[in-house]
């Protein structure tokens, strides 16, 4: 006699299925087989996403092709380990493919509700001026799709559940069976649909922004780009199409588009929609590219204008004040920033360096760095910061010990990181030679372009050099 592993009734040696519910008996012999599909499958994603990248004329198609069947896979997998613990702790029934059934109905769903959502978002967002921060957009995009893909992967979860349980009953009328064994699938395939129709009324302009979007943000510029123009051939005054052509070639630079190309459209979308924060942000950084110092400003601030609490704009405000050495306009933009979010990492860390560059504050900026290193540790950015900081407050034995650490495994940094510690070593007594260091900074091609961080080090060296001239001529060397 056979068990059945359902009800637990017993049926003959010979039979295939329960005569008591109709369960099949033989699921054991299919174990093996599907064991092998799940765990095939990683392979199989790895391959696909490398295919996608070089379709979609992504840049370098193996690297990105390789990390997105990476993320693929690690979904996937995730999902079947989450379905095992889910049927584990509930109860809840499972076949041998089920685990495979949950990882790919996961993933797949995943992107057809990304599709649904940039279909959706045109509707809910103004496509002009969503009048929000860039991160708070971001966040808010973010949350429609939170909103509709966990509700909809909860049911298909249960849905997988019950296709183990009624998959190999003979009882069922095939219309039910099917609703109940493919019932995952069509949770997708309504969400594509959805998608689909939502785009079938829209204006096709409005259709075409959304592809670009999504070619966009998946890095395949050209194709972006090539979406975008044949929008506004339909559309000339369409800001969002403008705005995208030229964020597309600013960020990627595809063979045949300039700088000064991707200015104009982005200048285009400014004049048609003057109050979008977004618009005048990605302008200062086109004009930062061109060096277009005064320009980038301008912009920068317009788009802080404009959205004064989002710390976002005013920590790109801040990072081109003191790329251009102007630290008491970083600090005061840098200070607004922090006031938005007193607990972000990268602002104390920033505000800590501007200050310890502008010998103001010196303490606080001790403690600022401190905080940034607590708030994220292991990071060498704000680690060099607070070693800096210490140095700058005369915490010389200090400041070597929070700066060793970062070259245990390599011996050789950022020019700016490798100047900071070069100065640590030499307030220790520990840098036999510190003008041949510092002369040797000045020869990496990296500092050649830039003559604020060569005046810093020449000040450098030139101090190190009074310290070794006897006292009766400091004077005269100080004049000459």
């Amino acid at each position: 006699m056979k068990k059945c592993p359902e009800c637990g009734n017993n049926s003959p040696v010979h039979s295939g299925f329960c005569v008591a519910c109709g369960t099949s008996l033989e699921l054991a012999a299919n174990t093996r087989r599907e064991r092998f599909l799940f765990f095939l499958t990683p392979l199989f994603l790895s391959i696909l996403g490398i295919a996608v990248c070089a379709e979609f004329s992504i840049k370098q198609p193996l690297e990105s092709g390789l990390s997105l069947g990476g993320t693929f896979a690690f979904i996937y997998l995730g999902a079947g380990l989450a379905f095992w613990i889910f049927a584990r702790l509930f109860g809840l029934p499972s076949a041998a493919d089920s685990y495979w059934h949950a990882g790919m109905f996961t993933l797949i769903h995943l992107i057809a509700c990304i599709f649904l959502t940039y279909n959706l978002e045109v509707l809910i967002f103004d496509i002009n001026n969503p009048g929000m921060g860039i991160l708070d957009y971001g966040k808010a995009r973010f949350s429609v799709l939170i909103a509709i893909y966990l509700p909809t992967l909860l049911v298909g979860v249960l849905a997988i559940s019950a296709r183990a349980k009624s998959s190999c009953r003979v009882d069922l009328a095939p219309g039910r069976k099917f609703v109940l064994t493919q019932g995952f699938w069509l949770i997708s395939a309504a969400a594509v649909l959805l998608g689909i129709l939502i785009q079938l009324f829209l204006p096709g302009e409005v259709g075409r922004l959304i592809k670009a979007r999504m070619y966009y943000e998946a890095d395949a510029a050209e194709l972006a780009i090539k979406t975008a123009e044949a929008g506004l051939a339909e559309r000339e005054d369409f800001a969002p199409l403008h705005y995208l052509k030229g964020s597309a070639i600013l960020d990627s630079a595809p063979g045949g588009y300039t700088p000064a190309q991707a200015l104009y459209h982005l200048q285009r979308a400014v004049v048609l929609v003057p109050n979008n924060a977004l618009y005048h942000y990605k302008i200062s950084q086109a004009h930062e590219i061109e060096h277009n110092v005064d320009e980038a400003i301008q912009s920068a601030s317009a788009a802080v204008s404009l959205q004064p609490g989002d710390s976002f704009l005013w920590l790109h405000l801040g990072e081109i004040y003191l790329k251009y050495r102007r630290l008491n306009d970083a600090i005061a933009a840098y200070r607004s920033a922090l006031k938005l979010e007193p607990a972000n990492a990268t602002l104390l860390n920033n505000l800590a360096f501007t200050c310890l560059e502008a010998n103001v504050d010196l303490p606080q900026a001790l403690e600022m760095a401190r905080r940034s290193v607590e708030l994220l540790p292991d990071f060498v950015f704000n680690t060099d910061t607070l070693a800096w900081a210490l140095y700058k407050n005369g915490r010389y034995t200090e400041a070597l010990d929070v700066i060793g650490p970062i070259y245990a495994d390599r011996p050789e940094m950022t020019p700016e990181v490798d100047f900071h510690y070069a100065m640590i070593l030499h307030a220790n007594k520990l840098l036999t030679e510190p003008v041949k260091a510092l002369e040797k900074l000045l020869a990496r091609p990296e500092v050649a372009s830039d003559l604020p961080f060569q005046k810093q080090i020449n000040e450098a060296k030139m101090k190190i050099l009074l310290e070794s001239v006897p006292e009766n001529t400091k004077e005269v060397v100080q004049q000459k």
